[in-house]
């Protein structure tokens, strides 16, 4: 399991529970709550809840009051997904956010040397943003009920094994 610091960002992590779940269902920014509505999701709460439930581990990410996100790592087939889902505070907080995404993710490629996951192919933001922090994303293609595009985002990070002869 990863320990995550983001302080020196100016990011405060606390375990991810079923108070952040509700707080981040009132504040979520509009086109994370269209990604979930576009893979089944209705009720917003508890599929956050449940992403939250079956994660190894997840975290809820503040700068002072504000939530700006909760993520974490599940077991998708045998692989790991990586997930985040924000807040309307990220647009208050946009450098903060970016440097805490590069420090966080810098952080769990130590521990989970391949994360994934699918991705609106709508949302433009987020594309963006996984392609900056070294996301290879994978052209559209139909996932979900409504079968709405959605890329493939997959981040390997290569390991050199070296033999002590």
């Amino acid at each position: 399991m990863a320990t995550l610091d983001l302080t020196s960002c100016g990011v405060r992590l606390v375990p991810a529970g079923k108070r952040h779940a509700r707080e981040l269902a009132r504040i979520m920014r509009p086109k994370d709550a269209d990604e979930i509505r576009a893979t089944g999701g209705v009720l917003l709460e508890s599929i956050i809840r449940a992403s939250i439930n079956r994660s190894l581990e997840s975290w809820a990410a503040y700068v002072g009051e504000d939530l700006l996100c909760v993520f974490g790592i599940r077991v998708v087939k045998g692989s790991w997904a990586m997930w985040v889902l924000t807040s309307v505070y990220v647009n208050k907080h946009p450098l903060t956010f970016w440097r805490a995404s590069k420090s966080a993710v810098a952080q769990l490629r130590e521990h989970y040397p391949l994360m994934w996951n699918m991705v609106h192919g709508k949302y433009t933001e987020a594309l963006r943003w996984l392609e900056h922090l070294g996301f290879r994303l994978s052209p559209p293609e139909k996932f979900g009920p409504r079968g709405d595009l959605f890329c493939c985002a997959v981040l390997e990070t290569r390991r050199i094994e070296v033999a002590h002869v």
